[in-house]
């Protein structure tokens, strides 16, 4: 009993330790840019001044969602979640990422995010058309002598395969700034003749 218990202890050990390994080998390196400084080039030490980096993005982000409520049966007193809408949204985004070295290891960085288009729709959702699942489309609650209060009847004024498109946005998002500093640095003390001593910051 001793042994067995000995060995589910070491087997729940090492697979702890794989786990851990795994995670610290899917860090992100850090990369700051630098100012100020000196960089090797091959075998010759050169000066590195001034550094910046300007980097162009382009995204397209959709968003689905499905709008349900809640629909008290008069006929079978259950309350049931029945679908209603359907949402989408789609934005267009070209980001500019800028950094500038500062001092050793030290740089300023911004975001830009320039918004192109966005724009969201609502239709009434057409995934089913069976009665348990579905609101009643044709059962408007804004046309009272058309509503039957034993269905489920549509709070949304929208014509049947209406879409409704929101207001297209365009413009500058929300920029970011920041400090970007890494405390370790494996080129600064490089030594081409030796590479494996010497790469600490």
């Amino acid at each position: 009993m001793v042994h067995g218990n000995v060995r589910k202890l070491a087997f729940l050990t090492a697979a702890m330790g794989t786990l851990i390994a795994s995670q610290a080998l899917a860090a992100d390196l850090t990369d700051v840019l630098d100012a100020a400084d000196e960089v090797y080039l091959g075998n010759e030490l050169v000066s590195d001044p001034f550094d910046i980096s300007l980097t162009p993005k382009f995204s397209q982000r959709h968003e689905w969602a499905k709008l349900k409520r809640e629909y008290y049966e008069g006929s079978t007193k259950q309350m049931r979640l029945l679908n209603e809408l359907e949402y989408k949204r789609v934005v267009n985004e070209f980001d500019i990422d800028l950094e500038i070295g500062m001092f050793h290891d030290l740089s300023f960085r911004m975001g830009i995010p320039i918004i192109i288009s966005d724009q969201a729709s609502y239709k009434f959702d057409t995934s089913s058309d069976k009665p348990e699942f579905q609101i009643n489309r044709t059962n408007s609650w804004f046309s009272p002598e058309h509503t039957n209060p034993l269905t489920p009847y549509r709070f949304f004024d929208l014509k049947e395969g209406e879409t409704l498109k929101g207001r297209d946005r365009s413009g500058l998002g929300d920029m970011t700034f920041g400090i970007a500093w890494s405390p370790y640095n494996t080129e600064r003390h490089f030594i081409p003749e030796r590479p494996w001593e010497g790469n600490t910051g």
